[in-house]
C-alpha cells in the first residue's frame, strides 16, 4: 500500500507528452538515465521523477528502465497532445485499477461515485480513516489531504477533465458529473488489461466479472452492467470478441491471440 503517487505534484500533460515524446527518440534497447531526461526537458531532478512515476502509472513508461511502453509509442505516434478519448480513458483505467495506489483507487473507485458533492475534509477523508493504522499522524494529516487535492485537480482541470468526471463549482468544491461515452475498443483495451493482470491468457470472461469484477473495466470506469453488455455488443459486432449467451452461459469470448496491441492498431489506425 502506496499513499503518495504525484507527491502533490499535478500531473500536467504538456509535460508528460514532452516526456514521451523524448522518450521516443532514443534507443528502446537499454536503460535512459534519468540525468538525460533532466537535460532534454529542461526540468529540475524532481519535477521528472514524479512526472515519470505518474507517466509509469498511467501505462506510457516502463518501470526503472525509462523506456516507453507499446502503448507510450502508439501515443506518442498517434495522440502526442493526448487529445483522442480513448487515449484517456485508457490512461484513467490503467492508473485507477491499481489498489497500491490507495488514495488515487479510492477516489476514483469509492469517492466520486459515491458522492454528488465532493471536499476534502468533510467527504473525502473519512473514506481513509483506517490509514491512520498504517502512516503516521504527520503524514494523514498533511500528506494525505494534499494527494487527495491533486486527484480532485486532475479529473477537474488537466486532460483526464475531458472525461467529464468532475467540475468544480467552487473552492475546494466539486461536483461528480456525467461522463462522456466509453468508446468499445478503448473499452477492450481496458478488459485486456484486467484480463491480463488476473487470469493471463484466459480465453473467455463472464459479463459478471467484466461488469462488477474487483478492478474489472465496469467498476473502474463506472459503467452499470447495462452499458457493459452494450459495448460488448458493439464489440461482438467487430469480430474481436463474440458474446455468448446460451443456457447458463454468459461470457464474452476474445478472437485467437487477441492483445492490446492489436487493439490499438485498430483504435489508432491511419
Amino acid at each position: 500500500m502506496k499513499l503518495q503517487l504525484t507527491n502533490n505534484f499535478r500531473p500536467y500533460f504538456d509535460q508528460i507528452a514532452r516526456l514521451v515524446q523524448y522518450l521516443r527518440t532514443v534507443d528502446d534497447s537499454a536503460f535512459v538515465p534519468r540525468s538525460d531526461i533532466v537535460g532534454a526537458l529542461g526540468l529540475s531532478e524532481r519535477q521528472v521523477k514524479h512526472l515519470s512515476n505518474e507517466a509509469i502509472e498511467f501505462g506510457l513508461i516502463k518501470p526503472k528502465i525509462f523506456l516507453l511502453t507499446e502503448l507510450g509509442k502508439v501515443i506518442a505516434d498517434k495522440d502526442g497532445f493526448f487529445e483522442r478519448l480513448e487515449t484517456l480513458w485508457i490512461i484513467h483505467y490503467n492508473i485507477s485499477c491499481n489498489p497500491e495506489w490507495v488514495v488515487w483507487h479510492r477516489m476514483v473507485n469509492q469517492v466520486i461515485p459515491s458522492n454528488e458533492t465532493i471536499t476534502i475534509s468533510e467527504t473525502a477523508l473519512p473514506y481513509f480513516d483506517d490509514l491512520k493504522n498504517h502512516f503516521s499522524q504527520r503524514t494523514i494529516e498533511d500528506k494525505l489531504p494534499k494527494e487527495i487535492g491533486v486527484v480532485l485537480w486532475t479529473y477537474a482541470h488537466s486532460s483526464l477533465a475531458k472525461l467529464n468526471f468532475l467540475e468544480q463549482v467552487d473552492t475546494g468544491e466539486y461536483r461528480r458529473s456525467y461522463p462522456v461515452d466509453v468508446p468499445p475498443l478503448a473499452f477492450l483495451v481496458c478488459l485486456l488489461t484486467y484480463r491480463d493482470k488476473t487470469t493471463q491468457g484466459a480465453t473467455a470472461m463472464t459479463v459478471e466479472e467484466t461488469a462488477r469484477g474487483e478492478n474489472s473495466p465496469g467498476m473502474v470506469l463506472n459503467l452499470p452492467e447495462s452499458t457493459v453488455r452494450q459495448l460488448l455488443n458493439q464489440l461482438h459486432d467487430t469480430g474481436l470478441v463474440r458474446l455468448e449467451q446460451f443456457g447458463d452461459l454468459d461470457q464474452v469470448r476474445f478472437s485467437d491471440g487477441l492483445t492490446r496491441q492489436q487493439v490499438l492498431q485498430h483504435i489508432y489506425a491511419g
